[in-house]
């Protein structure tokens, strides 16, 4: 990277070839975080929501609750607390700590 750089040249410094693989890294890592976090917030709705019969209609507050939510870790939380208290497990101890863990 130059070390005399022109005004206005420093808020491009990331764009210069030396830093392209970080910067290339920064946005998969980011891409995949959020691809994650939209996962997690499919299985809240899903654990969130009555157990799917015919005929029943679909309710999607849960999913708004959760979008409301403005950190990740919120989320997260919201989610072990649902997990948690799921009547979707019907009592299974070994399928509840295996959600749970980590």
């Amino acid at each position: 990277m130059p070390k005399n750089l022109l005004p206005g040249q420093y808020r491009k410094r990331y764009s210069f070839r030396e830093f392209q693989p970080y910067v290339t890294a920064l946005g998969r890592l980011t891409l995949a975080w959020n691809e994650l976090q939209g996962a997690l917030g499919e299985l809240f709705w899903t654990l969130s929501n009555p157990k799917p019969e015919p005929g029943l209609r679909i309710i999607y507050n849960p999913i708004y609750a959760w979008s409301a939510l403005k950190s990740d870790r919120s989320q997260r939380d919201v989610l072990k607390n649902v997990i948690d208290r799921s009547r979707h497990f019907w009592g299974d101890k070994k399928a509840r700590e295996d959600s749970m863990a980590g």
